[in-house]
């Protein structure tokens, strides 16, 4: 079997580091130090898309996951290569298993004209030497609403402020995500590739992800939804998205919180989730598709 691992920065590990080399310190590890080199292996090793993995008794993990990605951005990453590599176009897909682990949904991303050390690319496996070109999209989230964001221009900086001051909106945001699950789920489904889909986090604005809270978001956002989109989430396949109908911990950040009694910071480090965070995922996500033969 083949895992696709499909998701943001909590499917690719951002903030796994090998405390052997750098010991971990207070509630903090530096952004950029899990793109050292050094702490590749302890990364790749320790996230729980290799621990579920090695549960399946899996062959090979194709990673499709980068950090800072909007959920158009993992789906749209997912389609190409699932037809680059020609799933979509009858190629027997029973060796495949992909796991897709959504971000907040009020994410999304623009084609740019420009470049900046922000744009993210979109390097596919399974493409041949030399096709493996970048792209310049740029991602706008909530975090244009919590610290001034490094490596983007002025300009870009402007227009992400912009974007989320005039023009993010529930309704907008929400119906989009929805439409992207069912699209998602349809394309799967038809091609009879297995998988499982969950919801990483729900991002509160000006809030770090200890403080992160459904309460609140339910508040501005879940209880904003107009009753015609809620019919589009009853479409979203229940037990193919893990805790879809879960009041209490809807998310992954949510059921590993519960599952250390709230203590978060036997969890998360800053942003993300530690080690034991993601054993406890990788534990919960196997015994979950096994209860629902979803393997």
């Amino acid at each position: 079997m083949k895992i696709v691992n499909c998701g943001d920065s909590w499917a690719w590990g951002a903030e796994l580091v090998d405390t052997k080399i750098l010991p971990y310190v207070g509630d903090m590890v530096d952004h950029n130090e899990h793109y050292e080199p050094e702490h590749e292996k302890h990364r790749l090793n320790n996230r729980y898309i290799k621990l579920f993995a090695d549960k399946v008794g899996a062959s090979e993990i194709i990673d499709l996951s980068m950090c800072s990605y909007s959920n158009e951005s993992i789906i749209r990453t997912l389609i190409r290569w699932l037809a680059i590599n020609d799933y979509l176009s009858g190629r027997d897909t029973s060796d495949l298993f992909v796991s897709i682990g959504f971000t907040s949904p009020e994410r999304r991303e623009h084609m740019y004209s420009g470049e900046t050390t922000q744009s993210i690319g979109v390097d596919v496996p399974g493409l041949p030497e030399g096709k493996r070109t970048l792209e310049p999209w740029i991602l706008v989230g909530p975090w244009m609403l919590d610290y001034k964001f490094p490596g983007v221009e002025e300009r870009v900086s402007d227009f992400m402020r912009m974007y989320v001051e005039m023009f993010w909106n529930v309704n907008e945001y929400l119906y989009r995500y929805y439409s992207q699950i069912i699209m998602l789920q349809n394309l799967l489904n038809n091609n009879k590739i297995k998988y499982v889909m969950h919801q990483a986090f729900y991002h509160v604005p000006n809030t770090n992800p200890r403080e992160w809270s459904m309460d609140r978001y339910k508040k501005l956002v879940m209880n904003n939804i107009p009753w015609y989109d809620e019919k589009l989430w009853d479409v979203v396949d229940s037990k193919k998205f893990m805790l879809k109908n879960n009041n209490i911990t809807p998310t992954f950040k949510d059921y590993i919180t519960q599952h250390v009694k709230g203590n978060v910071e036997f969890v998360l480090y800053a942003w993300h989730l530690n080690d034991y965070g993601h054993k406890i995922w990788a534990e919960y996500m196997y015994e979950y598709c096994c209860e629902n033969n979803l393997l």
